[in-house]
């Protein structure tokens, strides 16, 4: 069995990596004018139906970097987007399905003008860090760096004053905070995270030289608050609270440095909204509302990968939307095995599911998304007739399994019940 493990949302030492992945009819790019209190949507992007790992910037160019890849996912690009036109620069290949990377996180650095990245190699089960061209997809490994083993989906951000790529991952056998000089690919500092707390986004203000994050506590119900982290040798300090903050949307915040403001998506009940909050005394100074952000409802789109311009005052964005035809939320045609012959077991289940095809698979890739529609687990098969999900990673509630491949996708609803 020929497999690849991704995990959205929490960070297990044994699912490492992420992909944000959703089947699509259309991916959009979002401009969120905050001026004129409106989002405009630019066409659908070509060949884009899956996104992966994060967004970066270049303010300097007005480009918005990501990695994607088309419906097949054949391999893996790297996209450059003009946020004037939202036109397609270029879309060299980063990878390919079996080259056996995976890119966990980009950040871009405007002083040096370079792409970074961290990704996983399989064939030697090695980590490094690298620099992209986003021209021509290449990459140059800077440093190996040992003792990750683990990373949380879409927590990192880029120190632009001291050149530092810094994200929360599974280091030396505990989570932590970890930063990396993008000049010579060195760790520099790890800091261990506080138990009992879920770190929802890691955003860096050039201007205040802190680290800020929204932190989710999970006890005794779920609040989130904003807390910086001026020195990683310090605790981190609370700035404010959101408590009728009921979720969050991966991969969805920024800092807007000219109106000193810690910018994420997030909802309360049914209604999703844009949240703006003041990093110096942790008020609450704005929301929006807009269609785009209903993440919460199935029926409704989202927006993800958030990058903000401080000279235009505007947020860019991806967006999608899946076609919809049935409960699950999902549709494709024709299905690339037979729906009715795929089985679930037990369902509910607690510690274990096994999914039984019915038949043998050839090369699928196989995504579990959760009731909001949100991908939390991800891998790639080849050649097998079932699989074997340890529950561990994944907290009770229902659940979607989506098995594309060639020609096609099935999808079977699922249960956790521990």
């Amino acid at each position: 069995m020929r497999m690849k493990t991704f995990i959205t949302g929490v960070l297990l030492h044994i699912c490492i990596g992420t992909l944000s992945a959703q089947m699509l009819s259309h991916e959009y790019f979002v401009t969120f004018d905050y001026g004129n209190m409106r989002f405009e949507r630019s066409d659908s992007l070509p060949g884009v139906h899956w996104v992966s790992v994060n967004a970066t910037y270049d303010a300097d160019k007005k480009r918005f970097f990501f990695t994607g890849t088309d419906g097949l996912m054949q391999s893996w690009k790297i996209f450059t987007i003009d946020v004037i036109s939202g036109r397609v620069l270029s879309d060299p290949e980063l990878y390919t399905t079996e080259s056996h990377n995976n890119f966990f996180a980009i950040e871009y650095d405007k002083g040096l003008k370079k792409l970074f990245t961290l990704y996983q190699d399989y064939t030697d089960d090695a980590t490094y860090f690298a620099e992209i061209d986003p021209a021509t997809g290449n990459t140059h490994v800077i440093s190996e760096i040992n003792g990750l083993n683990g990373f949380m989906v879409q927590s990192s951000c880029y120190d632009e004053n001291d050149h530092r790529f810094i994200f929360a991952g599974y280091y030396d056998d505990s989570m932590q905070l970890i930063a990396i000089d993008a000049l010579t690919g060195n760790v520099v500092y790890t800091y261990p995270l506080p138990a009992g707390q879920e770190f929802r986004y890691l955003e860096y203000s050039n201007v205040h030289h802190a680290l800020y994050c929204i932190v989710s506590l999970s006890a005794p119900e779920p609040v989130f608050i904003l807390e910086t982290i001026s020195d990683l040798t310090v605790s981190p300090h609370i700035i404010g609270e959101f408590p009728a903050v009921s979720t969050y949307q991966v991969g969805a915040s920024e800092i807007d440095e000219q109106e000193n403001r810690f910018i994420f998506a997030g909802a309360e009940d049914t209604s999703d909204y844009l949240y703006a909050v003041n990093i110096s005394t942790g008020q609450l100074e704005a929301k929006w509302h807009d269609p785009y952000l209903d993440a919460a409802d199935p029926d409704k789109e989202n927006v993800i990968f958030f990058a903000w311009d401080d000279i235009s005052g505007k947020l860019y964005a991806l967006n999608w939307g899946p076609e919809r035809t049935d409960a699950s939320g999902f549709t494709g045609s024709p299905v690339c095995i037979d729906e009715k012959r795929i089985s679930v077991s037990p369902n509910p289940g607690s510690e274990n599911t096994t999914v039984s095809f019915g038949q043998t698979v050839g090369d699928a890739h196989i995504v579990i998304y959760n009731a909001l529609h949100q991908a939390v687990f991800s891998f790639s098969i080849a050649n097998i007739d079932h699989i074997d999900m340890p529950n561990a990673c994944l907290p009770s509630g229902e659940y979607f399994l989506s098995i594309a491949c060639s020609n096609g996708m099935a999808v079977k609803r699922f249960i956790i019940a521990k």
